[in-house]
C-alpha cells in the first residue's frame, strides 16, 4: 500500500493502477491523493462524486519554503516539488455516482 510523506498508509480508497505504477517509480519521494467527501447521495465515495482521482507525485522535498519553479503542494508543514496527474475513478468510471443494482 502507497505511503503518505508522513509515512502513514493512504486512505481505503481504491486507486486507478495508472497511479500505483507511478508510486513506485524511481525518484518518486512522495505521493498524495486528493480526497473528496461525495456532495450527493448517490456520489461515488471513491471519487467524491467527480469522476476522477487526483494525485501529486513529490520528486523533491520536503522543504521549509515553495520553489520559485515548477509545481509546489504544502503538505503536513512541508513544502513538496512534483507533478499532478489525474485519471478516471475505477470504482465509478468517471461517472462520478454509484448506480443501483437491481437483481
Amino acid at each position: 500500500m502507497a505511503k503518505r510523506a508522513d509515512g502513514n498508509s493512504m486512505s481505503t480508497h481504491i486507486y486507478p493502477q495508472f497511479f500505483k505504477g507511478m508510486w513506485g517509480e524511481a525518484g518518486v519521494k512522495a505521493a498524495f491523493v486528493s480526497e473528496a467527501a461525495p456532495l450527493q447521495p448517490s456520489g461515488c465515495a471513491n471519487c467524491g462524486g467527480s469522476g476522477r482521482m487526483i494525485t501529486f507525485i513529490a520528486k523533491a522535498g520536503p522543504f521549509k519554503t515553495p520553489s520559485i519553479t515548477g509545481i509546489n503542494k504544502y503538505h503536513n508543514g512541508a513544502w513538496w516539488q512534483g507533478e499532478n496527474f489525474s485519471a478516471l475513478c475505477p470504482v465509478c468510471q468517471g461517472e462520478g455516482k454509484i448506480t443501483e443494482i437491481k437483481e
